[in-house]
């Protein structure tokens, strides 16, 4: 667990600069959404998946921009680590990140006198923890190039469809904690099976 923990700093030192700054463009755009300032009509709940969600996908993908850097290779050749330790933190560097971003949005909607359901913080940590799955298996088995494309593909059908997506009536109440737990377990699974996939494409 110390290794992971290392691989987890090491791409948080490494990717910090950007890591902060899709951070701060997110909650400032979440406080736009919340004072009316960019004209959407969408429900609090759905401005709050949107910007949240967006980011969440993106993060691990910035982290594999330095992956093939020099002082990248140099600091794990010197920590004598498995690709499954790698994958392992990778994932849940994912999942800290959805975290923190997803907890801290909702925070900003209270602040401001609105009310997101926290079960609602689930959903961007789900998202992120599966395209980080998708994204790192077709990084190792194609290369960067194809694994930007199936992180950015889903934002990009998200933009097309985003006026039809704001009109509907997504609201907290319609986000079950039962089904939310059943669905995070799903998504456990599906990550822990894409993760296996890696290590065959790996070896």
């Amino acid at each position: 667990m110390k290794k992971i923990v290392t691989l987890m700093k090491k791409d948080i030192s490494f990717n910090l600069k950007i890591y902060l700054g899709i951070f701060l463009v997110t909650l400032l755009l979440i406080t736009a959404a919340v004072l009316g300032i960019d004209g959407s009509e969408a429900t609090d709940t759905l401005n709050y998946l949107v910007y949240t969600c967006c980011a969440s996908i993106i993060f691990v993908p910035f982290s594999y921009n330095i992956e093939d850097d020099f002082s990248t290779r140099k600091f794990i050749s010197a920590l004598p680590i498995s690709m499954n330790q790698i994958l392992t933190a990778k994932l849940l560097l994912s999942a800290i990140i959805a975290s923190i971003l997803s907890s801290s949005a909702v925070l900003v909607f209270y602040i401001f006198g609105k009310t997101i359901l926290f079960r609602c913080a689930l959903i961007p940590v789900m998202l992120s923890m599966i395209m980080s799955a998708f994204f790192i298996a077709a990084f190792y088995k194609w290369d960067i190039n194809i694994a930007r494309f199936v992180a950015i593909a889903p934002i990009v059908l998200f933009a097309f469809s985003a006026k039809m997506v704001e009109q509907m009536n997504v609201v907290g109440e319609s986000f079950s904690l039962s089904a939310l737990l059943i669905i995070f377990a799903i998504v456990v699974g599906i990550v822990t099976l894409m993760k296996n996939i890696t290590l065959k494409i790996v070896v």
